[in-house]
């Protein structure tokens, strides 16, 4: 998750681990759809983190019902705080680091699918037919 491809002589050559990669990716994504689309809804899910986090109040209790997947930013227009935390996670690599942690254990796709259903289902109820 965290760790970089392996060096090349290639000047194009990716030095973000894919984790970092993919993170840079959502967060250049936001901003373009920020200013493309500003009523667009957007989140961001992570799986196969060691924390595990579905919704604000899950950072004091632990809810594991979605074990491995944590929710960084909800299904939502994106605010500025939203912003500001997937750039903090793209620039601080302590931050992401702490964040990044893998699992020690697999992932089931299918919890991580479920996961992302009942988010669509709660946050964007008049998308299901689409």
């Amino acid at each position: 998750m965290l760790t970089p491809p392996p060096p090349t002589d290639s000047k194009k050559a990716d030095t973000d681990s894919p984790a970092s990669a993919a993170l840079k990716c959502a967060y250049a994504l936001m901003q373009q759809r920020i200013i493309s689309n500003p009523n667009d809804m957007m989140g961001v899910l992570l799986y196969g983190t060691e924390k595990s986090k579905f919704n604000a109040e899950d950072e004091t209790t632990g809810n594991l019902s979605y074990p491995h997947c944590y929710l960084l930013t909800d299904l939502d227009v994106p605010a500025a705080e939203d912003v500001k935390a997937l750039k903090t996670l793209v620039e601080d690599e302590d931050d992401s680091r702490k964040l990044l942690v893998p699992s020690k254990e697999s992932v089931s796709m299918a919890n991580v699918l479920f996961c992302a259903n009942q988010i669509f289902t709660t946050k964007a109820p008049n998308f299901s037919s689409r």
